[in-house]
């Protein structure tokens, strides 16, 4: 799918990798209609052409709720999308727990089947997701 959509460096963007499911990345720079992407959740770098990216939040619940098994590095690198969009390579992931991620990527219904399933995690999980955005607001 391609969306007619003029991109800038720094957007953050969904991008369509071969045997991957869409990754979160950021445009960092922008040559000759090809763009340099920083991959969020793996802090690797790689070019890509404006068919394979789509805008990151028209599309956020579209590709980011959990929806069973899922790469632990793909919650990471949405989660980090969205409170460290500014991320270098350098820097270090979240160290927030499994379970804390997915709440955070979900989306109200997945949490609501979350909860179903594992009550107690999920009790847990929305507690430490409370606590950091408290710890991480402004």
């Amino acid at each position: 799918m391609s969306v007619d959509y003029e991109y800038k460096v720094g957007d953050c963007v969904w991008v369509k990798l071969k045997g991957f499911p869409h990754w979160p990345a950021r445009i960092d720079k922008i040559e000759n209609k090809k763009y340099t992407m920083f991959y969020f959740g793996t802090h690797e770098v790689g070019k890509q052409k404006a068919s394979t990216l789509l805008p990151f939040a028209p599309f956020r619940d579209t590709y980011a709720l959990y929806r069973g098994t899922c790469p632990k590095v793909l919650l990471e690198g949405v989660l980090e999308a969205e409170v460290n969009p500014g991320a270098k390579p350098d820097d270090q992931l979240c160290n927030l727990n499994s379970d804390t991620q997915i709440w955070m990527v979900m989306g109200k219904a997945g949490q609501e089947d979350f909860s179903n399933k594992y009550p107690e995690r999920a009790k847990k999980a929305q507690m430490d997701y409370e606590l950091y955005s408290k710890d991480s607001s402004p």
